[in-house]
């Protein structure tokens, strides 16, 4: 069989799933690698996320024109992308979209790849708010020119060669990131690289380049290189959503970020009217403050870089009762050469917190959780995606989001190998959910399992997840899978049966305090108060004052914590939670 004379649909398809097919497979040692800019080991994860949206889409689309399923993919892309490096992905796939706008309807030839694999660098530039050198950026422009230089120098180049040398090019980037401080070589720039080789294999599936890039990144993984601090901002928090805005306002919002974040990406195309739909990515200190200004975020995830969490939530009111440059030639890995394992990374059992209350995405998510600001089903979907873990609790907020909990949970179980992958080279592979799982461990990979609560309020939920948090925290390293789920189970069905909720609205702000001290009772341990944005503005220290003085009286203040949030709602509603033996 002759070489194909163009990147078509079949092999664009064929490029997505075999990409994403590696990243399953190998995201392990990717998330390892990931040192930069946050070490919080998902770029693995996040890369699987964004290519198996850009695949999935492909597969579902009826498309004869190369423009229209180049387009149809990266669109999946952003929709899938997860985190920074799937952010700065699904740019550089739309940039690949963008390029190929101009190509033949059979799809793209040498010199049309070589455009489209230089709008990949230039897109991954754009991409971030401050590009790093030695990361995914330094890959993907290293590939671009290498198959630039072979479009210029050989006499008759082909697809088969500028996609190998691309490769190669690709290699050499990730050799040179060893030592400059992102781990022992950096993790995007390792993605590209299979992502590179993964296109070579689709015009020469002998080679296997794939194979032999994950042998030459579990060698220099094992490599004992220091590891340098570098310098630079990094946000406490992760936040991702979905926005609805025109090109005009999706670049002001760029800029917003970058003045109160780090690793900024928002991502999207727009149509002849100049709207589009973007995703939106920034590690901050300050969540509510990267909520945009104008229009209604959709599907927002919170969650928290660092790994830490031993410190308390804030208390916003304050109030408590008690007081190297040297290339490595890939062809030295060989793919016979035996590869070693990744060191897995310990995996959480996974918290979802619903909230229609801005004012505790900070402490939820110092908690440990997910946090899901107006939550629906498939924002909380999405957030089972990035848990990357068998098993995950959602906490409902109320009856809707009770709703919505369920339906996701359906969703999850009733996708379940929707299809299987009749592909030669992923025999072993099928789709999940939109997400390409391997059998290869002996079993297909569960999706997440979801356990929902009966938490139907704020404060039900929100102390809820702070012992499943603390639960977490005291146990986990002692347990195993099983044990940990029946621990955080229990604990969620105590933490219920030791809670009295309170609810008021519409009443004076000194019969709230007489009516929560009122129900103190000896077995009181924890009151946790969330005031919304229009209740009376002295609520707050009058139930502190009228709670201390009756657990004085009472003899349980020294046993006592007392703990006031605003919650940000613009409801005049207060939820008083008390727990006790």
């Amino acid at each position: 069989m002759s070489a194909p004379e163009h990147l078509g649909i079949e092999q664009l398809h064929s490029w997505l799933v075999h990409a994403h097919a590696a990243c399953v497979r190998h995201g392990e040692l990717l998330n390892t690698l990931n040192e930069f800019p946050v070490a919080d080991s998902d770029t693995g994860a996040n890369v699987t996320h964004t290519l198996a949206g850009a695949a999935r889409a492909l597969t579902q689309a009826d498309v004869i024109d190369f423009a229209d399923a180049a387009t149809v993919a990266s669109a999946g892309a952003v929709l899938g992308a997860r985190g920074n490096s799937g952010m700065i992905l699904a740019q550089c796939l739309l940039a690949f979209s963008e390029s190929a706008q101009n190509a033949p309807s059979q799809g793209l030839r040498p010199v049309e790849l070589v455009a489209a694999l230089q709008a990949m660098a230039r897109g991954a530039v754009k991409a971030v708010s401050h590009p790093v050198e030695g990361t995914f950026i330094s890959a993907m422009r290293s590939a671009a020119q290498a198959g630039a230089d072979t479009l210029d120098t050989s006499p008759r180049p082909t697809l088969e060669e500028i996609t190998a040398t691309a490769a190669f090019g690709a290699q050499e980037a990730v050799v040179e990131t060893v030592g400059i401080g992102h781990g022992p070589v950096d993790a995007g720039a390792g993605a590209i690289m299979l992502i590179m080789t993964a296109l070579a294999d689709v015009f020469n599936p002998q080679g296997d380049l794939t194979g032999t890039a994950l042998n030459m990144l579990t060698d220099l993984s094992q490599n004992n290189t220091s590891h340098k601090q570098v310098s630079g901002r990094s946000g406490e928090f992760e936040v991702m959503y979905l926005w609805n805005a025109t090109a005009f306002q999706a670049e002001r919002l760029r800029k917003a970020l970058g003045e109160i974040g780090d690793s900024v990406a928002v991502v999207g195309a727009v149509d002849s009217l100049n709207m589009g739909l973007f995703h939106v990515h920034v590690h901050t200190d300050n969540p509510r403050a990267a909520l945009p200004p104008y229009g209604k975020a959709r599907q927002v995830c919170i969650r928290r870089l660092r790994s830490s969490r031993t410190e308390p939530p804030t208390n916003p009111y304050g109030f408590n009762a008690r007081g190297g440059s040297n290339v490595i030639p890939l062809e030295r890995f060989s793919s016979k050469r035996p590869s070693k394992l990744a060191r897995k990374v310990e995996k959480e059992i996974g918290v979802i917190a619903c909230t229609r209350a801005p004012g505790l995405i900070v402490p939820l998510a110092r908690a440990g959780a997910v946090v899901v600001l107006e939550p629906d089903s498939d924002a909380i979907v999405r957030a089972a995606g990035d848990i990357q873990n068998p098993n995950a609790f959602v906490l409902p907020c109320d009856e809707a989001s009770i709703s919505a909990a369920h339906a996701a949970s359906r969703s999850l179980t009733s996708r379940a190998a929707v299809w299987a992958l009749d592909d030669s080279n992923l025999g072993e592979d099928i789709l999940v959910a939109g997400d390409y799982i391997s059998k290869s461990a002996g079993g297909v990979e569960a999706l997440t399992r979801l356990k929902v609560a009966d938490t139907s309020n704020e404060v039900a939920m929100f102390v809820t997840a702070m012992a499943l948090g603390l639960a977490e925290l005291e146990n986990s390293s002692d347990l195993d899978e099983a044990a940990k789920l029946a621990l955080m189970e229990r604990t969620a069905w105590v933490t219920a049966v030791r809670m009295r909720v309170l609810e008021f609205s519409g009443v004076d702000a000194e019969h709230i305090a007489l009516a929560v001290a009122n129900a103190l009772g000896e077995w009181t341990v924890t009151v946790t108060v969330l005031v919304g944005a229009l209740a009376d503005s002295d609520v707050a220290p009058l139930i502190r004052d009228a709670v201390g003085q009756k657990a004085q009286d009472m003899g349980i203040d020294e046993d006592l914590d007392v703990n006031i949030y605003a919650s940000h709602q613009d409801l005049d509603q207060v939820l008083v939670g008390l727990e006790g033996f």
